[in-house]
């Protein structure tokens, strides 16, 4: 597979914004912070922009209806530059878009305060050498398999968007169909730790797209029934970035102590919040269900197994355990 690094000022520039409006729980809402903290309070002008273009980022969120994606970023940030408002201009209405348009307008200034290009850069190039490993190489072939991918001659394009973390690694996202991924990397935070981590969420991202294209991905959707996304994170996650065979293969980072151990204290309980329908922290769960779900990860890893249904039942029933 070719990995293509995309780096855009445009992308940024959505990305920012989009987070901004905080239009869906996945926004990073500690980024806003620190970009507030950066660059200044908001206007009234900002904020007046920001509550006139939220319901429009809601209304094409992550939505799927009739099998087709309304998600408003498909039409942005798989583009060239020059194409994306034509794109943005054709989908919308003529309304939403002169929105859209305008409220972008009141904020590229405070973006442009942030915006570094040289450092996406040399995260680009940092990344082009650690998927050219063999570290990376080893666990992109068990993935491969794991998954029962055919990737044979296909691109990845990989949508590089800054992040001002000191302490986040690597987020992204695999809602762009089958080509494309965003990936937030701490532009301030190049270190071989933060490198590794974020080559294990560009292989998370590119394993959602190889499940959901398998006949795995039914088989789990029938098995899981209203559990199927927690279900389907779960398996991903299992192999990358936090199971077993990105624990095995990693150097600089930790997956297992970074990712999984410093919640699990109080994951259990956090995972019995989450059995009896109660308000649980979701991290603390998350880190909980991963570290049930990591000794079958090793098992298939060590023997060489491709994901299967009694995988998918596995995990299944540490889910629905949930009350009903």
């Amino acid at each position: 597979m070719k990995f293509v690094f995309k780096i855009s000022r445009l992308d940024n520039l959505y990305f920012f914004i989009s987070n901004l409006t905080e239009f869906h729980f996945s926004c990073r809402k500690h980024f806003n912070k620190d970009w507030v903290s950066t660059t200044g309070q908001l206007s009234q002008k900002e904020k007046r922009a920001i509550n006139g273009i939220k319901p429009i980022f809601k209304k094409y969120g992550f939505i799927v209806k009739n099998n087709k994606s309304l998600y408003l970023g498909r039409y942005f940030y798989c583009l060239d530059d020059q194409d994306k408002w034509n794109s943005l201009k054709k989908y919308l209405l003529m309304p939403e878009y002169e929105k859209m348009f305008n409220g972008f307008g009141a904020l590229e200034n405070r973006f442009d305060k942030i915006y570094n290009e040289n450092l996406i850069k040399n995260w680009k190039l940092a990344l082009e050498k650690e998927l050219s490993g063999e570290r990376f190489s080893k666990l992109f072939d068990f993935a491969k398999k794991f998954f029962n991918a055919n990737e044979t001659g296909s691109v990845l394009n990989v949508h590089l968007l800054m992040s001002p973390s000191m302490t986040w690694s690597a987020s992204g996202g695999a809602n762009l169909g089958n080509n494309d991924i965003t990936l937030e990397v701490p532009v301030s935070n190049l270190t071989d730790e933060h490198i590794e981590l974020a080559a294990g969420i560009l292989l998370h991202e590119l394993s959602h797209i190889w499940f959901e294209e398998s006949p795995n991905c039914a088989v789990a959707k029938r098995l899981s029934g209203k559990n199927f996304s927690l279900v389907k994170e779960l398996i991903i996650e299992s192999i990358s970035p936090f199971g077993f065979p990105s624990q095995l293969y990693s150097k600089a980072s930790n997956p297992l102590k970074r990712y999984l151990l410093h919640n699990l204290a109080d994951g259990k309980k956090a995972y019995e919040n989450f059995i009896k329908n109660k308000k649980t922290d979701c991290q603390k769960l998350d880190a909980y269900l991963n570290w049930l779900v990591y000794p079958l990860a090793a098992c298939y890893f060590l023997n060489n197994k491709k994901l299967d249904r009694e995988f998918i039942k596995a995990v299944t029933k540490i889910i629905k355990k949930r009350a009903t």
